[in-house]
């Protein structure tokens, strides 16, 4: 079946990742926003299931707290499916998307997925040549790069979000924009405009959406999800890594519920583990480090001119596997939750926080639009928070206001992660693809001005001028 579907990127991520959707293919035309402007580019992609026409079931456990997916019932009403508190909730895509997803359902999948685990050869050359496959019509000698790569089918929008802050959503009107991929950063930054600025435009078209690039806070996913995805589209909020090749842990939308925040399940073939400091596998619940258990596709071979730092940063801290470099919590559904960098763990008075969690408390609260947090050395407690934080647009700064962010991180986690210092800031100084410098920011707490260093990859270099302005105030 052909589909002429766009894609959507933001100009915040600068390579062309694509999303893992066993679906429709997309295909239509690009443009980039210094370019002149260019003829629709046609490529015919088709993609061949043999399998079945899927039935789904939305069924509540009330004892067990969790969502079974099953073929053999249907109810066509609810969309959204709530467990039995906020942070458990689960969304499952509507009837209406399964159908249009060429989806297995969910124990088919699991099956599959262990099939890419116990017999990744079999199992690869079977998706190659029998139970799917892409057929390309296409001329083999014609150029393509990142941005408009034809195998896949998938053409790229990369637009800035100005002259106003409907900008993103005109395009997507405009073009009939299918899947809109972007990083955490930018939602937030969407959410801090406000709903207004979405919902002046109808976004119908919008079929799925994708987060990438940075851990999403669920107050940020829940906003994706209900405001600009109208509580209909699927977010496939991925985790992977230049080093990896491709998504590694990441949502196939349809499969199974969405719970905000989480990247779900690994994917094909991909052994994810979670260790303890001394390297032991932890089943079940768990929070450690997450590394790679073996071998996948498109893994990193080394490091140019310097195979021995690849060695020592990748495979040295925990022999025999892959050590990624971020925490990771699996909950008592097996979902997985990535916790952000482990260099971003803080040591504040013996307790151990990450700041990607401090950060989501923060952007909680109703007048926070987005946060950035940093530790300081500190000869008493080992390390004290600072908090960098952008407000909702109209919302006044005051003293008031910097109590009332620090209660909700008491209440979320305790009186020690509460920040030393809140900082206000207009904007985050973020590199061309939307990645918080928190290096700087660590360097303009601390007044080491004279030490910040690099600057060159900053989107916006005035931030910093105005952000060392702010410090004191």
């Amino acid at each position: 079946m052909i589909s002429n579907d766009v894609v959507c990127r933001s100009q915040t991520l600068s390579l062309c990742k694509t999303l893992p959707l066993i679906n429709n293919i997309n295909s239509s035309f690009s443009f980039r926003r210094s370019s002149l402007p260019i003829k629709p580019f046609k490529t015919r992609v088709q993609l061949k299931i043999t399998s079945s026409e899927l039935k789904w079931e939305k069924e509540r456990n009330e004892t067990e707290e969790k969502v079974d997916i099953n073929k053999d019932n249907i109810n066509h009403n609810v969309e959204e499916f709530l467990l039995g508190s906020e942070e458990d909730e689960a969304m499952v895509p509507s009837q209406e998307f399964c159908l249009k997803a060429h989806i297995p359902n969910t124990q088919k999948y699991m099956d599959m997925y262990k099939r890419s685990i116990e017999e990744p050869s079999e199992f690869w050359s079977e998706i190659a040549s029998s139970e799917f496959y892409w057929k390309k019509e296409w001329n083999h000698n014609q150029a393509f790069n990142e941005n408009l790569d034809i195998t896949k089918g998938n053409i790229n929008i990369e637009v800035a979000n100005y002259p106003n802050s409907g900008r993103c959503w005109e395009i997507v009107d405009k073009y009939k924009v299918s899947v809109f991929f972007t990083a955490p950063t930018l939602i937030r930054s969407l959410m801090r405009d406000g709903d207004q600025h979405v919902r002046r435009y109808s976004r119908t078209s919008l079929r799925v959406l994708g987060s990438a690039g940075e851990p999403i806070n669920p107050t940020a996913w829940r906003w994706f999800y209900k405001v600009v995805g109208d509580s209909r589209c699927p977010i496939s909020d991925t985790w992977w890594q230049t080093e990896t090749g491709a998504a590694m842990i990441t949502p196939i939308p349809g499969a199974w519920p969405l719970k905000p925040g989480s990247a779900t399940f690994p994917f094909f073939g991909v052994k994810a583990v979670i260790v303890d400091e001394e390297g032991k596998e932890i089943e079940g619940e768990g929070n450690g480090y997450l590394c790679i258990k073996g071998s996948w596709p498109g893994a990193l071979r080394t490091l140019y001119g310097d195979h021995e730092r690849y060695e020592t940063t990748y495979f040295k801290q925990f022999p025999g596997y892959y050590f990624t470099g971020d925490g990771c919590i699996r909950d008592k559904d097996g979902y997985f939750w990535i916790t952000g960098r482990v260099d971003d763990v803080l040591n504040v008075s013996g307790h151990r926080i990450g700041t990607a969690e401090v950060e989501s408390a923060l952007v909680s609260h109703s007048h926070c639009a987005e946060a950035a947090v940093i530790g300081i050395d500190h000869e008493v407690k080992g390390q004290s928070i600072h908090a960098f934080v952008t407000l909702v647009e109209g919302v006044p700064q005051s003293e008031e206001l910097r109590e009332s962010l620090k209660q909700t991180i008491r209440t979320q986690i305790g009186a020690f992660a509460a920040p030393d210092k809140i900082h206000w800031a207009n904007e985050l100084p973020k590199t061309r693809s939307g990645k918080i410098l928190r290096r700087v920011l660590r360097k303009i707490a601390s007044k080491q001005l004279d030490e910040i260093g690099d600057t060159s990859t900053l989107a916006d270099p005035t931030v910093l001028d105005q952000l060392i302005a702010q410090i004191d105030s």
